[in-house]
């Protein structure tokens, strides 16, 4: 008989325990998701009818970078990465166009080669005022998706200057944005929604079908979890992998490349017309500098594509700064990525932000030079 009850009594704290974790799961997902290392997979961006993808306007989000290891991401009203005590900009000077290694949700804002560069700049400058900088960093952030939401976030912004940084995982982020824009006989944009989103009529019976379990968050986020672990998969050792599938290499055509590129020669012309400085800038991923030992390589299988990437936009007249060149001879490039990632360590951040500061400074002192040849 006491060994019944202690079954019973054993029953019902695993009932109670289990009802518990479905409750915190499915209720306050933000908060017990980053304690077991789960990240939300478009950190906090939610799925849009009209522009894909909704930025988290003036607000922190929790990333798991390990179980029980978090770092909180704090937007502003533009949605733009800002540090906790910053003001939100009216008129920011610079703004950033990138992916999530241009967010870099693994690392403080201050330790961002954004961050890093707006106080380089301004220090050389005698200023000690409020960041200039924007990090406009998203998931998915390739060209066409920021050709989408350009008029919405960045023109009514007045920037004296816009940056976007492409990358090898442009051409795949390309590729599922575009499968959700619908466009006009003339190539034009008609509309853009997430795939998210479905359009299903209430009348229809599809809208009455659902699976049950659909509802239970500890069976949706608990039996992935399982089979990893049963797989020694588990994805806690590499939160962007989990947070970002998009670190896949996509060996795709040169039509499919310069498809994917056309979007930079329309913000470049939207830029020129409202007098704003407008740039491309490419960061490299780690297998284009380094093997898997962690030594430097001399050429590699995306070669080809940034060549390409560089005649398309030199060509066409977009100012290109390639910046693979310029981290090949740093010296501490080995330590400039993050174990088994894309992503920029912490010490990579800060050779970024050296490298950005040359760049324009020559880039600037070149444009003075072409003026005063021209007058």
């Amino acid at each position: 008989m006491p060994r019944f009850r202690c079954l019973i009594l054993g029953v019902l704290i695993l009932c109670g325990l289990v009802a518990g974790s479905e409750y915190a799961l499915r209720y306050h997902f933000d908060l017990a998701a980053p304690q077991i290392g789960l990240n939300s997979q478009n950190f906090g961006w939610t799925a849009c009818n009209h522009s894909y993808l909704a930025a988290p306007v003036n607000q922190t989000i929790t990333f798991a970078i390990k179980p029980g290891v978090t770092n909180d991401l704090h937007f502003g009203d533009a949605g733009f990465r800002q540090a906790a005590t910053s003001s939100n900009l009216t008129a920011p000077e610079t703004i950033c166009l990138g992916d999530e290694r241009v967010l870099a949700p693994e690392i403080e804002h201050h330790q961002t080669f954004i961050a890093l560069w707006d106080q380089l700049s301004n220090s050389s400058r005698g200023r000690n005022d409020e960041s200039s900088i924007c990090n406009a960093g998203m998931p998915y952030g390739c060209p066409l998706l920021w050709q989408i939401q350009f008029d919405e976030r960045i023109l009514p912004l007045k920037p004296r200057r816009v940056v976007c940084f492409i990358g090898q995982a442009c051409l795949q982020n390309d590729y599922h944005v575009r499968r959700s824009v619908i466009f006009d006989e003339y190539g034009q944009i008609v509309a853009c929604k997430h795939p998210g989103i479905k359009s299903v009529d209430r009348n229809s019976p599809q809208k009455r079908q659902k699976n049950p379990l659909e509802d239970y968050a500890l069976l949706r986020l608990g039996v992935p979890v399982i089979c990893k672990f049963f797989l020694n998969d588990m994805t806690q050792n590499d939160p962007l992998r989990t947070a970002s599938p998009m670190v896949m290499k996509t060996a795709g055509s040169n039509e499919f490349l310069q498809l994917s590129l056309n979007p930079l020669l329309d913000m470049a012309k939207r830029c020129q017309a409202a007098n704003i400085e407008f740039f491309v800038v490419y960061l490299p991923d780690q297998d284009e500098i380094l093997n898997h030992e962690g030594h430097q390589i001399s050429r590699n299988h995306s070669e080809t594509h940034r060549q390409i990437a560089s005649e398309y936009l030199t060509n066409a007249g977009v100012p290109f700064i390639d910046l693979i060149s310029l981290l090949k001879s740093d010296p501490q490039v080995a330590n400039a990525f993050n174990k088994q990632s894309d992503h920029f360590s912490v010490a990579g951040h800060q050779m970024i932000a050296d490298l950005l500061v040359k760049s324009f400074n020559l880039s600037q002192a070149t444009n003075v030079m072409e003026n005063r040849v021209t007058k």
